[in-house]
């Protein structure tokens, strides 16, 4: 898993994507969104900063990380 800061010049690109807002996430907006890029990684990224940190996940730090979800491991 990586969490890089769009570049500018792939700012456009990265609005152009499809992402997808957690049924979780708060009315007033605050959470997370997820987004197929083309290369096949997952996106993801804070809702209340859509300029920031995008953490990318490939197939199986995916499904890794959705696993660990549903075990609770990020519970708090």
């Amino acid at each position: 898993m990586t969490g890089t800061r769009i570049p500018a010049d792939r700012e456009t690109a990265a609005s152009a994507l499809t992402w997808q807002v957690s049924s979780g996430s708060a009315e007033d907006g605050d959470g997370i969104a997820v987004a197929q890029l083309p290369s096949g990684e997952i996106a993801m990224r804070d809702t209340s900063d859509e300029d920031g940190l995008e953490l990318r996940f490939d197939r199986d730090e995916w499904l890794a990380f959705i696993e660990g979800v549903r075990a609770g491991e990020f519970d708090a």
